[in-house]
């Protein structure tokens, strides 16, 4: 999850300005596997591990990109609330699934803790 302030600006598609600009740095900072900048990752034995053991296709194991941007932005957040007047911020939160080789469900799970 990413925790940023809201764009009220919007391109064609819908998409916030804030969204793009995420996108953008991510495809500079981490390239998909497979172009001239990729990373060593995946190798064949790890390609032919994916597809004899685990009955995955070949293309799915090109998603180094997405480790190294869920790794920098981590796998969990956590927000706090308050009533106070810092808690009329405009905020988004954002949940990003940089993992674009197949498509699949995902679930998010959200535990509300009080007083």
């Amino acid at each position: 999850m990413i925790i940023q302030e809201a764009s009220h600006d919007r391109l064609y598609d819908g998409t916030e300005y804030s969204s793009r600009t995420w996108l953008t740095a991510w495809r500079r900072s981490c390239q998909p596997a497979g172009t001239k900048a990729s990373n060593l990752h995946p190798g064949t034995a790890h390609i032919q591990h994916a597809v004899d053991d685990l009955g995955e296709e070949a293309v799915w194991s090109l998603n180094t990109d997405a480790h190294i941007r869920s790794g920098l932005v981590g796998r969990s957040e956590t927000i706090r609330s308050s009533t106070g007047a810092g808690a009329r911020r405009v905020r988004r939160v954002y949940f990003v699934d940089f993992d674009g080789v197949r498509e699949r469900d995902r679930s998010v799970h959200f535990t509300v803790m009080g007083e």
